[in-house]
C-alpha cells in the first residue's frame, strides 16, 4: 500500500523505542530517484523496493549524523560507507544478489546472497 503524505520540514512523524531499547527498521522510497539496477528489473517494476533510499540522507544533517552511528545489529555498528549500507546488491553473471524462489511479490519465500550488514566485507544469505 502507498501512501503519500505531505509533510513540513521538521515535522514530528511518530516516536520509538522504551526504556529497555528496541530496535527500529526504518526504510525509505522516493519516487523521485533513478531506478535501481537489478539484474531482472521485470522483478520490480512497479515496486517502490526499485526506488529505495537511505532515509537518514532526508533528515537534518545533525540528526542523521546522529542516527547513522547507530546503524548496524546486535553484533555492532556499522562503519564502512555507505552507511546506510547497499539496497540493490545484484551482480550480473554472478550468485550476488536476489534469487527468488517462485512469483511471490513477497520477500518471505526468496533468498538473497549479499553484503552483511554491519560487516560489509562479509558475504550473507538473507
Amino acid at each position: 500500500m502507498n501512501t503519500r503524505i505531505a509533510l513540513a520540514a521538521g515535522a514530528a512523524i511518530g516516536t520509538m523505542g522504551n526504556a529497555s531499547g528496541g530496535v527500529f527498521d526504518l526504510g525509505g522510497y522516493d519516487g523521485r530517484s533513478p531506478p535501481l539496477g537489478y539484474v531482472n528489473p521485470a522483478r520490480t517494476l512497479g515496486s517502490s523496493a526499485n526506488q529505495a533510499i537511505c532515509p537518514l540522507d532526508y533528515f537534518v544533517p545533525a540528526l542523521a549524523d546522529s542516527r547513522r552511528a547507530s546503524l548496524g545489529g546486535w553484533r555492532g555498528h556499522r562503519t564502512v560507507a555507505p552507511l546506510c549500507g547497499t539496497p540493490m546488491q545484484d551482480v550480473g553473471n554472478t550468485a550476488q544478489g536476489r534469487w527468488y524462489f517462485n512469483a511471490a511479490e513477497n520477500e518471505d519465500p526468496h533468498l538473497a546472497l549479499v553484503h552483511d550488514n554491519v560487516d560489509a566485507t562479509l558475504g550473507a544469505f538473507s
